[in-house]
């Protein structure tokens, strides 16, 4: 993303509304969610009249629900993934004292229709956060759904091959950042999804172009960068939730410490307070995988407390949490060069993971996370149990041609 991009991914970011402009338009043609593009007979052969029925739902949970029906009611949800994904015990790394919570390949986005590649899964820890945007988006009637990020941006990618299987439209607005073998993947994959995408200096330029013309686009859907509003942010309150009850059943202990990626501090404050709700002394580490500018932590604090004011506002019910930074912290030992930027030891935790665990991690966000478990873990043999929530994305492999304005990133 680079440092002028992610300084418009910070509290701005965070502040931006989730809301959209409702109208109607006519409905995008349904997918190839193998990311390799239908032809358009294919495509209109598979359209369904309704955009559900492109999809087989998988049977999921949503553990903010059960224990907030209220909110079940205010806040329409989408299901895509499939809740609770697992939880496993590392074989090699750490023994004896690290579990895996497995976001990546589980949050399988649909079983889809003898048309399409059976099962295939994207998203990782974003399908949590965008089952109810989507939610919100089809409430408003909304037909088009327009996101940013970088050009490697997991969500965005997400977003354009969910958004399409939900029968919507999608632009991706996105932004520079250094070039490697993910922004290589994901614009290869985007430009497959069939959506429109455009290159602008910063996301703060793309927002602002969004907001412009959804002005004259009432149709029109925005997500945010990160997702990080408290509409998203209470996707991983749910995942917290749901982390507790995995406790309950005996999954693992309880986590000493949970880790995971900080892009902009959503998933990790919703996960502090997802448990505390669930009642886990479990503090949160979010391992920062951008400069110290983007989240501080006042930016947890204040997502903190806008998330829990937005619950209680659909649902008095919903305690008043006050903020504990005791119960969530950021470590910026690993963040290298910035977002987007490899690091040694990230690589190295990335190598490791795959050889001893056969986990696929990726280089930009979850390979810097669990470097800083395996650190904290060798500097103290006492340490744990402990849980490497894993948000990574399974790759979307395709051999699309991408656009030529977004040709530099995909040499890397």
């Amino acid at each position: 993303m680079g440092e002028g991009v992610e300084a418009s991914l910070g509290r701005r970011a965070f502040l931006v509304g989730s809301g959209a402009l409702a109208a109607c338009d006519r409905r995008s043609r349904a997918p190839q969610p193998s990311v390799e593009a239908s032809s358009d007979a294919e495509a209109d052969a598979a359209r369904p009249g309704d955009p559900d029925a492109s999809i087989d739902r998988p049977a999921s949970t949503f553990a903010l629900f059960d224990a907030f029906p209220a909110l079940a009611a205010a806040l329409p949800r989408v299901e895509l993934g499939r809740f609770p994904s697992p939880i496993e015990r590392a074989r090699s790394l750490v023994p004896g004292r690290l579990w895996i919570k497995r976001d990546d390949d589980f949050t399988r986005a649909a079983s889809w229709r003898e048309t399409f590649e059976p099962a295939r899964t994207f998203g990782g820890g974003k399908v949590r956060k965008l089952e109810l945007y989507f939610g919100e988006a089809r409430a408003r009637g909304a037909r088009r759904i327009v996101t940013f990020g970088g050009v490697g941006s997991n969500q965005a990618l997400a977003a354009a091959l969910l958004g399409r299987a939900l029968g919507f439209s999608v632009r991706l607005y996105l932004a520079p950042q250094p070039p490697s073998s993910l922004t290589a993947q994901n614009l290869a994959a985007d430009a497959a999804s069939r959506a429109e995408m455009r290159l602008f200096d910063s996301v703060a330029a793309a927002q602002a172009e969004a907001q412009r013309e959804a002005r004259g686009e009432r149709d029109t859907y925005i997500i945010p960068p990160g997702g990080t509003t408290p509409l998203g942010t209470l996707g991983f309150v749910s995942a917290g939730l749901e982390l507790a009850a995995d406790v309950r059943a005996g999954a693992m202990p309880t986590p000493r410490r949970v880790y995971v990626a900080l892009g902009l501090g959503g998933s990790a404050v919703g996960l502090s307070i997802g448990c505390a709700l669930g009642g886990l002394a479990t503090e949160i580490v979010g391992v920062r995988a951008s400069t110290p500018s983007t989240v501080t932590a006042t930016t947890l604090r204040a997502i903190h407390r806008d998330t829990v004011a937005f619950a209680r506002a659909r649902d008095p019910a919903f305690p008043a949490l006050a903020f504990d930074g005791a119960r969530v912290r950021i470590d910026g030992r690993f963040v290298g060069g910035g977002y987007g930027v490899p690091t040694r030891a990230g690589d190295d935790a990335v190598s490791r993971a795959h050889a001893e665990e056969s986990w696929s991690l990726d280089p930009v966000y979850t390979g810097k996370a669990l470097a800083a478990v395996l650190d904290d873990a060798r500097d103290d043999a006492a340490l744990g149990p402990l849980l490497f929530w894993n948000t990574a994305s399974s790759r979307a492999v395709s051999s699309a041609p991408v656009p030529p304005a977004f040709r530099r990133w995909t040499r890397p």
